[in-house]
């Protein structure tokens, strides 16, 4: 029978662990249409969904290229991290073709985890959701955590009902898990069409090259790994986006805008047309464009009325016209052998070098010159007294009305960091002449807070960021402070001499009837060592004394950063890479592992140390031996590790004759003076502890 059960229970454990491990493949409930939708698209296949797991570059890369069907391939010898043999170079091959992934200092970095954020803003240009309303992340308390590169992007796709964030949270910095990723690019695509019919309603992703006429897209309208389309007489309600590679022709057709992503990306169009192009390079052929460009862009042929650049070229070709272009970031140019009537120079280092163009400077001071004062300088802190605050004035202020400045004021984006840690975002700073900014701070004090903390404020505008740095005293130090131990009281019961040795000899003084000192130490019922409220300290009879029977236990242990900042700060040293302290106050064992300065927290046991009468004494000692056994007569203790004298690390005490637990006490001094532990604790300790570690009884 039982070998039955044994049988049934091992099949059971196993349905369970299977059964768990199902689950842990299955997609949350609000995730299942998002899986169903990658599933049906072969982004994933269904044995292979981890949905739980963060997504990669190279996953994400993947994920889009199979489901925009994108083929062309861009050479990747450029990128030192991408081996050309792994399973996701050709993936990223077209990523970077069709603009979706740029990368940065020669790297692609296929293996890194994405944040929600990137993902936004990777997803965001592809799909050309951008331009959202800003005050749209107003709702998000975690708004001040979405990057100054990503908060475009970001308020596009909160603006377009794509993301809403949980629990009133964007959460932009944590990873985006494979199931939040087929959600979103389920919500971004809508329809696939590869057969020219369109859906009533929402986003469509075009497949295939050809021609499509006619027809209606109420939502935006995305080319997909299509490189020749022509649409006739089709009215898109939102965007178009096109990739790199991409040909598109516009006839009587009319958008929102077309949005362009990713290297060689031509557009012709008979009508107008407002274009953005955010990342490679555009060419436009045909009628009236409206441009807003931070990428390359050539005017082969037709008019623009008015573009804006921001930081890029635009070539206009011989026969073609600008009528004005607004050159708003430093690095923008204008060029070629077309004609442009106007340029407005609102940045320093730009260039307009086209003939017979009439060029007005309306050079935007910018926040370069401006001065950064502290008015009331960031204070010193201390871990009992961790806040301080500084208020910051912001003089030589220029204003000019050029875009984000008017009427006398400049919106800037103000951001305060402790060290490298983003503390607070504000947006839209009004900054004008004498305008003054406040932040407050808690300085989180551990292990390892640096002596000296720096609190920054920056102020961008545009491209240009002037910052202030304040230094400020933290003293860490003190946080050894913050430790306390047992003091245990004893009351003079009469006057009483105070000597100098246990044996009573060597007058010291009197402590007077009713003083209150701290008990130190004893000589069994003879004697006992006291320090006076004047710092005399000495032996009285120990008749002479009351000692408090108060329990001075803290309930709550310390932090682990606290416990290491303690043994650091205190700079205790070991013969091994182990070091030991005794927490009187919480009555806690902690163990640290590393070395002088730079000891970790490895593991903390409850204990129980010595009575108020009897107390463990304080101190630093070593770890000398260790006795099996330690018998008493009607008692005994196991594992006696001894670090002073007669005091050790041993197991609570068991009665002789039933080996029943004679004082099971751990929380709270109960001892003679030892150290108490659960058995499988000291048992660890026995194992691990190398003879000659330090002991710190405090």
């Amino acid at each position: 029978m039982k070998k039955i059960m044994r049988v049934f229970c091992i099949a059971l454990l196993s349905l369970v662990l299977a059964t768990a491990a199902m689950a842990a493949e299955e997609p949350a409930f609000w995730a299942e249409e998002g899986a169903a939708f990658a599933t049906a698209q072969q982004l994933a296949a269904p044995d292979e969904l981890r949905p739980w797991d963060a997504a990669t570059r190279a996953e994400l890369a993947a994920m889009v290229t199979r489901l925009f069907g994108a083929e062309r391939e861009a050479d990747l010898t450029a990128f030192s991290d991408v081996d050309p043999n792994a399973w996701y170079a050709p993936y990223l091959a077209r990523a970077v073709a069709m603009g979706l992934l740029q990368g940065a200092d020669g790297k692609l970095q296929p293996a890194a985890a994405v944040t929600r954020q990137e993902a936004m803003v990777i997803l965001g240009r592809t799909y050309g959701v951008c331009g959202g309303d800003v005050d749209a992340l107003a709702a998000f308390s975690d708004v001040a955590q979405v990057a100054s590169w990503a908060r475009d992007s970001v308020s596009a796709l909160v603006s377009g009902g794509y993301v809403s964030g949980a629990d009133g949270k964007l959460n932009p910095k944590k990873t985006i898990s494979r199931q939040e990723l087929w959600v979103l690019l389920s919500k971004l695509t809508g329809t696939v069409v590869r057969d020219g019919k369109l859906p009533a309603s929402g986003n469509v992703l075009l497949r295939t090259d050809g021609a499509l006429r006619g027809a209606a897209v109420h939502g935006n309208l995305v080319l997909g790994g299509a490189e020749q389309v022509t649409l006739s007489a089709v009215k898109v309600d939102g965007v178009i986006a096109a990739h790199g590679g991409a040909a598109l022709t516009l006839a009587k057709t009319t958008a929102a805008m077309v949005v362009t992503c990713g290297a060689d990306v031509r557009l012709t169009s008979e009508a107008a047309q407002t274009v953005r192009a955010l990342t490679g390079s555009a060419t436009l052929t045909g009628g009236a464009f409206t441009l807003d460009s931070s990428a390359p862009v050539t005017l082969a042929g037709g008019c623009i009325d008015s573009a804006v650049l921001r930081g890029t070229t635009l070539t206009v070709a011989r026969g073609a016209r600008a009528k004005s272009v607004l050159l708003c970031e430093k690095n923008s140019a204008v060029t070629g052998a077309g004609t442009v009537d106007a340029a407005i120079v609102c940045k320093k280092n730009c260039v307009v070098d086209t003939v017979g163009t009439k060029i007005t400077e309306a050079i935007d001071a910018g926040v370069a010159d401006v001065v950064i004062t502290a008015v009331k300088p960031a204070a010193e802190t201390t871990p009992a007294a961790p806040k301080t605050q500084t208020t910051v004035r912001f003089t030589n202020v220029e204003v000019t009305n050029c875009a984000g400045a008017e009427h006398g004021v400049r919106y800037c984006r103000l951001q305060w960091f402790y060290g490298n840690q983003l503390l607070s975002e504000q947006a839209d700073f009004s900054l004008t002449e004498g305008a003054e900014a406040s932040c407050a701070f808690t300085t989180a004090y551990d292990a390892r807070t640096a002596a000296t903390g720096t609190l920054t404020v920056a102020l961008t505008y545009a491209d240009e960021t002037a910052t202030l740095s304040q230094s400020f005293a933290q003293h860490p130090e003190l946080l050894v402070d913050l430790v306390e131990t047992i003091e245990v009281e004893a009351t003079a019961l009469r006057d009483t001499p105070v000597y100098s040795t246990m044996n009573l000899g060597g007058w010291l003084g009197v402590m007077t009837k009713g003083t209150v000192g701290i008990y130190v130490n004893y000589s069994g019922t003879s004697a006992a060592k006291v320090v006076l409220p004047g710092g005399l300290t000495g032996w009285v009879r120990w008749s002479d004394v009351a000692i408090s029977s108060k329990n001075y236990v803290r309930a709550a242990d310390y932090s682990a950063p606290l416990k290491e900042s303690f043994v650091n700060y205190k700079n205790y040293a070991s013969t091994a890479d182990y070091l030991v302290w005794v927490s009187l106050k919480t009555q806690k064992i902690n163990v640290f592992l590393g070395k002088q300065g730079a000891w970790k927290l490895a593991k903390s046991f409850a204990c129980c140390t010595g009575k108020n009468t009897t107390p463990t004494l304080a101190g630093v000692f070593s770890y000398k031996y260790l006795d099996k056994v330690w018998d008493f007569g009607d008692y005994y203790v196991k594992n006696a590790m001894v670090f002073n004298g007669g005091h050790a690390f041993h197991t609570r005490t068991y009665i002789k004759a039933t080996s029943a637990l004679l004082d099971a006490t751990i929380g709270t001094p109960a001892s003679h003076g030892c150290v108490r532990m659960y058995d499988e604790d000291v048992g660890w300790l026995v194992n691990n502890l190398p003879v000659g570690a330090t002991v710190v009884v405090y």
